[in-house]
């Protein structure tokens, strides 16, 4: 008990000299952080992330610009959306906030910056908004859009598939990383929507080597079919990247893929 004690107590002093040493500051505005609940991202800086609050387009995750209209509507969908040209595979979405602003800098210095520790902050504040979300409570497997392994490599993570970890250890939901880029696509970043759907096509693939190594860990085969799945991505901009892995997923036999991202671009 008492080396508990001085252990907790040792790490503590470590971590107050250390903060002494080198003061917190905010990766955004660059503010001193000490004694912030985050060493990370200040307070003020959280407070300033465009929630896309209810109610939003149930295909496209979108806010609407007039809310009084639809009063009254459980499961309002965009104009767009409702084009039956725009092939939307998904079931739903949910998008945290808007893709610009503070949240788009704290995503590009979680990707580029190669900031793995904001992983912690950006699922926390996930995790607070699916729990209002009953229907993402109940799914049965959670499943990252993947990176190709020379990408994650340069990278050193993948953003998507950490995020879900938290999300997974928080939630009591398994995740698996079952899906698999099976080429080294271009960028999507300034590509066209038609171009984007073209770059993606037939980029993924359900991974048989992970389901092998479930197996051999002791866990069965997983089954797929009847399944709902939430499928995590940082951000989503025309859809392409989610639509391609939900078609790939509902060859399997799932029945409902929801998906769930950092940021809705547009």
């Amino acid at each position: 008990m008492k080396q508990g004690f001085m252990f907790s107590y040792l790490i503590s002093l470590l971590s107050s000299f250390t903060d002494f040493l080198y003061p917190p500051f905010c990766l955004v505005c660059k503010e001193d952080t000490s004694g912030d609940g985050s060493k990370y991202i200040c307070e003020s800086c959280l407070d300033q992330i465009k929630e896309i609050n209810p109610p939003f387009c149930a295909k496209c995750g979108r806010g609407f610009v007039s809310k009084n209209a639809l009063e009254g509507i459980e499961k309002p969908v965009c104009g767009k959306c409702q084009n039956k040209g725009n092939r939307i595979r998904y079931d739903a979405i949910l998008g945290l906030g808007e893709y610009a602003g503070t949240l788009k800098e704290i995503i590009h210095i979680y990707k580029y910056n190669k900031k793995e520790q904001l992983k912690d902050i950006l699922s926390e504040i996930m995790i607070k908004r699916i729990k209002g979300e009953p229907e993402f409570l109940k799914a049965d497997v959670l499943i990252p859009v993947p990176l190709h392994w020379i990408k994650k490599r340069s990278r050193g993570f993948n953003q998507s598939e950490e995020l879900g970890r938290c999300i997974s250890e928080s939630l009591k939901i398994p995740m698996k990383s079952l899906l698999k880029r099976k080429r080294n696509t271009k960028p999507q970043i300034g590509l066209s929507g038609d171009e984007r759907i073209k770059n993606i096509k037939g980029a993924f693939k359900v991974s048989l080597i992970t389901q092998k190594l479930w197996r051999a860990s002791g866990g069965s085969t997983f089954n797929f079919e009847g399944k709902t799945v939430i499928l995590i991505d940082d951000v989503v901009t025309t859809g392409a990247t989610v639509n391609e892995c939900t078609k790939v997923l509902k060859k399997t036999g799932v029945r409902e893929v929801i998906v769930l991202c950092l940021a809705i671009a547009g």
